[in-house]
C-alpha cells in the first residue's frame, strides 16, 4: 500500500517559499523521496547534512504553506507487490518511449528494454498518441482492476 512514516521533525519554521528544510535527523531520507510536512508534499532533490533541498507543493494543484518548528516530516512509503511494480515499470517504459517517438516523429515497429523487460510495439505513419498498455501489464493488473484497461 501507500503510507507515510514519520522520520524526523523540522528544526525551524518554514514560510511558503523556502526550499531548504532544516531537520533534526536526515537518516532514513534520500534524494528523490517524497515527504509530507503537515499536508504539503515535497520532493527531496538534495541533502546536505541536516538540510533538505526540496521542490515545494509537489502534489498536483497544491500550494506551498508555512510550517511551524517541530512539525513531523513523514516519508512516503510504497509497499507494492512485486508484480504491480513490474506492471508500473512496463507502462512507464512504454509511455516514455512513445513520447520520445512522438517528439522524433518515428513510426513503425520499435523495441526497447528496461532491465530484462522488453517492449515491442508498432505505430503507423499519421497515428498519434501513446501505445496501449502492454499486454503483459494488462495480464498482471487484471486481478487489481476497477476499470477496464484499453
Amino acid at each position: 500500500g501507500i503510507d507515510f512514516t514519520n522520520i524526523t521533525t523540522i528544526t525551524a519554521a518554514l514560510d511558503n517559499v523556502t526550499v531548504t528544510v532544516p531537520v533534526a535527523a536526515a537518516g532514513g531520507l534520500a534524494v528523490d523521496d517524497i515527504i509530507r510536512i503537515d499536508t504539503e508534499y515535497m520532493w527531496i532533490t538534495a541533502i546536505a547534512g541536516l538540510n533538505l533541498t526540496v521542490v515545494r507543493a509537489a502534489q498536483m494543484n497544491q500550494v506551498a504553506a508555512a510550517h511551524l518548528t517541530g512539525v513531523n516530516v513523514a516519508r512516503l512509503v510504497l509497499d507494492l507487490p512485486e508484480e504491480l511494480e513490474l506492471a508500473i515499470a512496463m507502462i512507464t517504459a512504454a509511455l516514455i518511449a512513445a513520447r520520445r517517438d512522438n517528439e522524433e516523429g518515428v513510426t513503425g515497429v520499435r523495441s526497447f528494454m528496461i532491465g530484462s523487460y522488453s517492449v515491442t510495439y508498432g505505430r503507423g505513419a499519421g497515428e498519434s498518441g501513446y501505445p496501449f498498455i502492454p499486454m503483459q501489464a494488462q495480464i498482471i493488473l487484471e486481478p487489481y482492476r476497477n476499470v477496464a484497461l484499453r
